[in-house]
């Protein structure tokens, strides 16, 4: 509510369509893998997104620079894991 208050529904509705919107990528990733690592990842990723929502119901932990640090942090890591992993498999080299 407070991120609301402070944001407006148009800010608050930019934020949370980027971050479901990079939660239903992982998900794609994850169900169109065989690989245990790229799972792994994409999974990571997605338990970090869904406690940053569940977090954000009680406190404003939606621009709380602790909390968002670590959040990005662990997404963006597994979003380059991801495309590391997805550009070996492809690579005719590897």
């Amino acid at each position: 509510m407070q991120f609301l208050a402070e944001t407006g529904v148009f800010g608050l509705g930019l934020l949370l369509l980027f971050w479901l919107s990079l939660l239903s990528y992982l998900r794609r990733a994850a169900d169109s893998t065989d690989d245990n690592m790229l799972r792994f990842a994409s999974v990571l990723g997605m338990a970090s997104i869904v406690l940053l929502l569940t977090l954000s119901l009680t406190e404003n932990y939606l621009s709380a620079t602790t909390i968002m640090l670590f959040i990005s942090a662990s997404v963006g890591l597994s979003l380059g894991l991801i495309g590391q992993l997805a550009g070996r498999r492809e690579s005719p080299c590897a």
